[in-house]
């Protein structure tokens, strides 16, 4: 708390916007965040919280560096388990980079790469992942499991396993290993194996498909031990859990205590709302309710079994929704019927949703461009845009369509372009590359694009190689991206975002001038500032666009040209 107070939290973050291409400086601001959110007190959290400090861990986690990924998204799950801060890391983003980390990371290979853990940490500094361990964010519960396996194999070999004893991680990490979350149950099954500890049975998340043995397991961990053999004597499977109501509990069941069966019933809507349907629910019926809010999610199982899929939702009356669909509270009932009041088809319910959670989206090519596309979130959302990022993309590199409802609901759509981020869509005429959907979605939906250039972005020799359907990018106007000049690049971006800048002709601001000699040189700038700089009609103009000439093989993999302008407009590109 006191390094905080002392503004040490404040120069981390002026740290980060201001090396944002420096990598092993960043690193050290990783370190440095999480040390700050392990060791402070609920007070310090706030404070890191009301700084915005999760948003710059979004960009932190989304380096190329592993260590730095690592420290950021230990820094996030020490915020996000004290529940009253988590909606605000939420909020972030910053969660959904925690389990693409854990899932591509092994901890025994992790643990050699990276010197830094080659003795392990102290046993004071252990006892701190313990509250992550125990939160019910199973992102935390994940990296907390996570680390603990890297510990665990670390004290082995230094015949050092008795710590884990001594802070009580044992019965957490049985916790974890036997629930339904895959990624920590893994994680803690594999530390408890090196401990020497035996390893919990574990739950599967498809819950329809539980055994009654399942079932009991269930019902014991949850603390009704006293009802398991009730469970048993009835057989009650995964599929029968699901529909069980207070009456099946008092009468079937004997769970007599009406206090027993409001605790009961509030640890099954917990495990409704966890659960997986993918197994049974072919129209995506959970995640469209869960969009529409986290609670209507107890009532999927029942409506798929009897027979109500996406399709059906616009036809409810209040009395199928009732009866039928097992929706007893009126308040719920009303959201959804107040969903469809404009809309006859859930993918435009899902759109209207969107709108109203996104001012804008970035799309751009992982391999080149997601530290930029990060960074520019970041810039956003601190001057409080909603800003929507495929982040799974910054490690799967694949397509969902889902994505095009994102672009359809943001009213702004940036396109980040970084060197070779236009090579897989050249001749793409059957629409394939995923950036070149997204961009064709834009354009179809009348979107306002906003390109921003790299500086060492340049479009493909051969202008008929880009596809018709969005070939009217090389005539926008964008901004082109200097990292020395951040805040000037932000502003202009804002600029077009609110529309005082116009898309695809010049404007009339006072800005740098650019010049640009040759493909192969350096780009020169003259900063003017005084209208006396200025001779061409007295007015105000633009510079005009850089021709962007693409260049050869080799001097696409050429060290990177160093910059010496400031932040610029592109303009209409010169033909």
């Amino acid at each position: 708390m006191n390094l905080i107070e002392f503004g040490a939290l404040d120069h981390i973050i002026l740290t980060c916007k201001r090396a944002t291409a420096c990598p092993e400086t960043l690193r050290h601001a990783a370190f440095g965040l999480a040390n700050l959110a392990l060791y402070s007190c609920f007070e310090g959290k706030k404070k890191i919280i009301q700084r915005k400090v999760p948003d710059w861990l979004f960009f932190l986690a989304s380096q190329k560096d592993d260590v730095t990924r690592y420290y950021a998204c230990l820094a996030i799950c020490a915020c996000a388990s004290v529940k009253e801060l988590e909606p605000a890391v939420t909020k972030s983003d910053a969660l959904k980079l925690v389990e693409p980390f854990l899932n591509a990371h092994e901890t025994p290979v992790f643990a050699i790469e990276h010197s830094k853990y080659a003795q392990g940490r102290p046993k004071e500094w252990l006892e701190r992942l313990l509250p992550m361990l125990k939160s019910c964010r199973r992102e935390a519960r994940g990296l907390a499991a996570f680390h603990l396996t890297l510990e665990a194999t670390i004290k082995k070999d230094q015949n050092k396993l008795d710590v884990f004893q001594e802070i009580g991680a044992i019965q957490a990490l049985k916790e974890v290993a036997s629930s339904p979350d895959e990624t920590a149950a893994k994680f803690a099954s594999e530390a408890l194996t090196v401990i020497g500890e035996e390893v919990p049975y574990k739950l599967a998340q498809q819950v329809p498909g539980w055994t009654c043995a399942d079932v009991q397991y269930w019902v014991k961990k949850i603390g009704f031990e006293d009802y398991s053999s009730r469970f048993a004597a009835e057989m009650v499977d995964g599929d029968l859990l699901l529909q069980l109501t207070e009456n099946d509990l008092r009468i079937d069941l004997h769970m007599v205590s009406g206090i027993h069966r409001k605790r009961f019933l509030r640890e099954l809507q917990t495990l409704k709302v966890a659960a997986d349907y993918s197994s049974v629910d072919e129209s995506n019926l959970d995640n469209f309710l869960m969009g529409l809010s986290p609670e209507l999610s107890v009532y999927t199982y029942q409506m798929l079994t009897n027979g109500v899929n996406r399709s059906l939702l616009p036809s409810l009356t209040d009395e199928m929704m009732q009866n039928a669909c097992g929706i007893t509270n009126p308040i719920h009932r009303l959201k959804l019927t107040q969903a469809f009041e404009n809309a006859k088809h859930p993918d435009d319910v899902e759109v209207a949703m969107l709108s109203k959670q996104i001012d804008v989206f970035i799309s751009y090519r992982r391999s080149t461009g997601n530290q930029l596309a990060s960074l520019i979130k970041v810039l956003l959302q601190l001057r409080g845009y909603r800003v929507f990022i495929d982040v799974d993309k910054l490690y799967a590199g694949k397509f969902d369509s889902s994505l095009l409802k994102n672009i359809q609901a943001a009213k702004h759509f940036i396109l980040v372009l970084t060197p070779n981020s236009l090579d897989r869509l050249l001749n793409d005429d059957n629409c394939e590359d995923w950036v070149h959907k997204e961009l064709k979605c834009a354009f179809e939906h009348q979107k306002n694009i906003i390109p921003i250039f790299d500086t060492a972005f340049e479009f493909p020799t051969k202008e008929d190689q880009i596809p018709m359907d969005i070939r009217m990018i090389t005539k926008y106007n964008g901004v082109k991206w200097v990292h020395d000049y951040q805040d000037a690049c932000m502003a202009k971006v804002v600029r077009f975002i609110s529309g005082e800048l116009n898309r695809s002709t010049p404007t009339q601001k006072e800005m740098p001038t650019i010049s640009r000699k040759t493909t192969s040189q350096k780009w020169q700038t003259n900063i003017r500032t005084g209208a006396s700089s200025r001779s061409i009609n007295n007015q105000r103009m633009e510079p005009p666009t850089p021709t962007f000439t693409p260049t050869g093989s080799q001097e696409r993999g050429s060290v990177r040209r160093k910059i010496q302008s400031s932040v610029s407009t592109v303009s209409d590109r010169v033909s």
